[in-house]
């Protein structure tokens, strides 16, 4: 059994569940649930991801995603998103607890690539031993590029539900709340 940052690799598949927000500069733009499953033995990665844009003009606010991981014994990985069916793409374990990874991902139907760089790690003494999930990614649309961030502290398994029920709850209703404190 291998403990890194306060996760522990272990035998059997295992769940951690997240909830933070994408910035693009200074801008928060989206909130988000994240459900990982890790499960080694059979080499899989699964996240449940639920987006909740910040634009009460979007035409969607919640969108769930759901993006499975095969992982090689190498440690290399082919992932796809299946709900949306918006993207795919490879990448690489950085680490024997499979807390950290790269990612290369694109999605033919809207054209883009994304470069993505996620770790696990523990947020450090002022937050208790807490650990979170910071995410950096690189998304290049034609000739631009743009930088993204994803910032996200561990929450509890009721907490997650609570959170996804709300956004479920009132995914169409004008008064949807993306923002837990």
């Amino acid at each position: 059994m291998i403990v890194l940052a306060g996760v522990t690799a272990s035998t059997k598949a295992s769940d951690q569940y997240f909830y933070g927000a994408r910035s693009i500069g200074t801008r928060t733009t989206t909130s988000m649930l994240v459900k990982r499953t890790v499960d080694r033995p059979g080499g899989a990665i699964t996240e449940q991801v639920t987006d909740c844009d910040h634009n009460a003009a979007a035409k969607q606010r919640v969108i769930p995603y759901r993006v499975e991981f095969k992982v090689r014994p190498d440690g290399f990985y082919t992932l796809e998103e299946v709900l949306q069916k918006s993207f795919r793409g490879t990448g690489q374990v950085k680490n024997d607890a499979w807390t950290a990874w790269t990612s290369h991902t694109y999605s033919p139907s809207q054209g883009w690539m994304l470069v993505s760089d996620d770790r696990i790690t523990d947020l450090g003494v002022k937050s208790s031993g807490r650990v979170g999930l910071a995410v950096k990614k690189t998304l290049f649309t034609g000739t631009q590029q743009m930088e993204l961030v994803e910032d996200f502290v561990e929450i509890g398994a009721d907490r997650y539900q609570s959170i996804l029920d709300s956004y479920t709850k009132n995914a169409t209703s004008p008064n949807l709340e993306c923002e837990f404190k």
